[in-house]
């Protein structure tokens, strides 16, 4: 359990989920990988997640959450390898990129860099705008794993599908976060939850995720295979069973 709270907790296994998220947009339109650029999600994921969690470390309030916790009790070999994942991206960036592709990329940058705090004001960020939180997650999830590795191929055929695909399945998966936090949020942040209950909540999870598999089956059949209903049955299914008293395993 250990071991699984430290890939988890300390977001190497968000990292792999993007590197997986980033693979199947290859997959789908049939391009071959580029494992240098999946090698860049890997890093910069690994990176935003850290980053925007150790710099509000110091604005936690009590009680603390278990990630919390476990964070607080390894934040200093946490800090240098957050550091050294930012040397893997600059690293990896001149093998994935060119040059046109960082101004690409740069409304993304800005986007993870501000999502934590304002740097003028360290207890605020764009995550604590009312009702921003989940658009901004799922944009750039889409955005970066979606449709900048077509950009980056000069491939645009049905770049706005994709986006689309990934866009509303991030949704959907962004919704539980904000049912987890439903005791913690104060009321001025008006998430999903506060707004719908955590039932309406769960509806509109459902209806994205839907949507998202609607895509896949209609617009990419070619790609869909026999494997994916069950995949988002089981997505559903942690959907509908999430409820703020669950640990914070069940979410991370």
């Amino acid at each position: 359990m250990k071991f699984i709270k430290a890939i988890v907790y300390s977001n190497v296994w968000i990292a792999l989920g993007a590197v997986s998220f980033g693979a199947s947009t290859y997959l789908i339109v049939r391009l071959p990988i580029d494992y240098n650029y999946l090698s860049l999600v890997f890093f910069a994921t690994f990176f935003a997640y850290n980053f925007q969690r150790l710099v509000r470390l110091h604005t936690l309030s009590k009680p603390l959450s278990e990630r919390q916790v476990w964070l607080v009790q390894h934040q200093k070999p946490m800090r240098l390898i957050t550091l050294l994942s930012f040397f893997a991206i600059v690293l990896f960036s001149f093998y994935a990129l060119e040059f046109s592709h960082l101004w690409l990329l740069l409304p993304s940058l800005m986007l993870v860099l501000l999502y934590a705090t304002f740097f003028v004001n360290s207890k605020k960020g764009l995550r604590d705008l009312p009702m921003l939180k989940i658009f901004l997650i799922a944009s750039v999830w889409a955005y970066v794993l979606g449709v900048f590795p077509l950009l980056k191929m000069d491939n645009y055929s049905n770049w706005h599908w994709i986006f689309f695909d990934k866009f509303f399945f991030i949704m959907a998966l962004a919704i539980p976060f904000d049912i987890r936090d439903l005791k913690v949020d104060s009321a001025d942040k008006r998430t999903l939850p506060q707004a719908l209950g955590i039932s309406g909540s769960k509806f509109l999870a459902s209806v994205f995720l839907a949507t998202s598999f609607a895509i896949q089956f209609l617009v990419f059949q070619s790609t869909f295979n026999f494997f994916q209903p069950f995949y988002f049955v089981m997505v559903l299914a942690l959907i509908l069973f999430a409820n703020p008293n669950r640990k914070e395993l069940y979410f991370s």
